[in-house]
């Protein structure tokens, strides 16, 4: 006699050795992988809706910046000086603006204007010393985002580019500078440079930390100053 053992199931505990057994638990296994993926498709749509309104959001803001109104109280009522609140790893920032930024009397450490707004933001630098290979900025995000670049270019008194550098937006941390690095410049960083900020195909608010001034109360046109690191070729110098 033939026995069909595909009919019998093996009692006390183990597992069924019929076909369909198998099958139901593929069906199920089958079925729940199917809802984890729709599931993973609605917080992936839920998360893009969110950043989008990030993005409005972080537009809004910068719209009521530049209002008029705003940026005169600003200019007059504001005091507020960001120096003594910097996240520790930007000390750097700090040391070199104190010692190649000349007299920062009455100067704050403030935000810049929203770059998407602007060409550039120029700063003139004269550093006095052979082999910078790294610039160091401080940035101002307001959302998270992946597109886009911060970018700097230098520039000689003779209008010559000496060196461009960039980073991606989605690479920057307001708790660490922003490093620009290039090919060191050897004697020509000895003489005075323009530093050129922008930004490039960037979809959010991008600004930078900078010195400001406002002369004679707030009536005076206002000084820029770069706050800035640098790093250089010899290491046993301090900046």
């Amino acid at each position: 006699m033939i026995v069909d053992e595909s009919r019998f199931i093996i009692s006390g505990g183990e597992k069924s050795t019929s076909p369909s057994s198998g099958c139901s638990v593929a069906t199920e296994i089958s079925t729940r992988e199917r809802e984890l993926l729709a599931r993973i498709e609605q917080l992936e749509v839920h998360n893009s809706r969110l950043e989008e309104k990030g993005k409005q959001l972080a537009q809004e803001l910068d719209m009521f910046r530049q209002r008029r109104l705003v940026y005169w109280s600003d200019r007059f009522r504001n005091k507020f000086d960001a120096w003594h609140l910097m996240h520790p790893a930007y000390e750097q920032l700090k040391d070199d603006t104190i010692i190649f930024g000349g007299d920062l009397k009455d100067y704050r450490l403030l935000p810049s204007l929203n770059l998407v707004r602007m060409t550039n933001l120029r700063y003139e630098i004269n550093l006095g010393r052979a082999g910078l290979h790294s610039l160091l900025l401080a940035p101002v995000v307001d959302m998270p985002s992946n597109k886009g670049k911060v970018c700097i270019r230098l520039v000689s008194q003779t209008d010559e580019v000496v060196c461009e550098s960039s980073v991606s937006i989605a690479d920057l941390d307001e708790e660490q500078p922003c490093r620009f690095s290039f090919s060191a410049l050897g004697a020509i960083s000895e003489k005075p440079l323009v530093v050129y900020v922008f930004i490039q195909n960037a979809d959010v608010p991008i600004r930078i930390f900078e010195m400001r001034k406002y002369p004679l109360g707030g009536f005076a046109r206002l000084k820029r100053q770069i706050f800035a690191g640098y790093c250089f070729d010899d290491d046993n110098f301090s900046g």
